[in-house]
């Protein structure tokens, strides 16, 4: 991939371009930082051109000298499903309008596919808007950590209060033991 960006200088008053500036990158190494993003139990990361949806870089390419056709984003699996595609999913309407970013040049979508099982969508822009780093993972994933931390929660709270309960009511039965003893001391005659 070469991306390129306009130089614009100090000495330029007029803002004109003083000269561009380019870099190459291996998709090779752009694999391989992209398949290390996981996101939870099977969620994965996507790079591609936002212009076309032609993935670059996923851990289901398999980048190679003798590839023929780049793959767009709306023909590969979604992660942790039985064969449903992104172009499947509901609202899907392609790369280019499907990840509408806000002003940080980010953004997250929920969407379900054909058998009802959502997806939670989160992107963020990549060289002048042109690329999109996306990482799909099926909600219910981030749900149940959650689910299962609430019910940890629960039950420690529960635990607390029934041992601040016991404790009060030690407490109880010492001033109220201590009370009646001072009583009958208080009360014998001297």
């Amino acid at each position: 991939i070469s991306v390129t960006t306009p130089v614009i200088g100090p000495t330029n008053p007029r803002g004109a371009a003083a000269g561009v500036s380019g870099a190459d990158i291996l998709v090779s190494e752009l694999q391989d930082v992209v398949t290390t993003i996981k996101s939870r139990e099977t969620g994965e990361a996507f790079f591609l051109y936002r212009a076309t949806g032609q993935v670059v870089a996923s851990g289901q390419l398999e980048v190679s000298f003798t590839m023929t056709a780049i793959p767009t984003i709306d023909t590969l699996v979604l992660p942790g499903s039985v064969g449903s595609t992104f172009g499947q999913l509901s609202g899907w309407s392609g790369a280019s309008s499907t990840f509408v970013s806000d002003a940080s040049g980010s953004g997250s979508r929920r969407m379900t596919d054909p058998t009802g099982v959502a997806y939670e969508l989160v992107w963020q822009d990549a060289w002048a808007s042109a690329y999109v780093l996306l990482t799909c993972t099926r909600e219910d994933e981030t749900l149940v950590p959650i689910e299962s931390q609430l019910a940890s929660i629960s039950r420690a709270s529960a635990a607390v209060f029934a041992k601040s309960l016991a404790i009060c009511a030690a407490c109880l039965v010492v001033i109220v033991a201590a009370s009646v003893v001072l009583s009958f001391l208080m009360a014998r005659p001297v």
